[in-house]
């Protein structure tokens, strides 16, 4: 009940940024980092991250990497807001 992923995107600037989800146990934590050398901080997710994390787990969820029990965590503190 333990796994992390993440992913790149771009601002509106045009800058790189990497997002990364976390799950121990039914705690999840999202987290930003805006350049390669810079330190990562909370980050409140919008919907389109949401997305990007419900495609990623199908992925990995195929593959075995992210357990159905994670998975309808997830998607319970999805709808609670977290």
């Amino acid at each position: 009940m333990t796994f992390s992923l993440g992913w790149q995107k771009r601002d509106d600037d045009g800058n790189r940024l990497t997002v990364e989800f976390s799950l121990v146990r039914k705690k999840a934590e999202w987290q930003l980092q805006q350049g390669r050398f810079e330190t990562r901080r909370n980050y409140r997710p919008t919907e389109e991250d949401w997305e990007q994390l419900f495609e990623t787990m199908d992925r990995h969820l195929a593959r075995g990497k992210v357990s159905h029990t994670d998975y309808k965590i997830v998607e319970r503190l999805r709808k609670e807001g977290k």
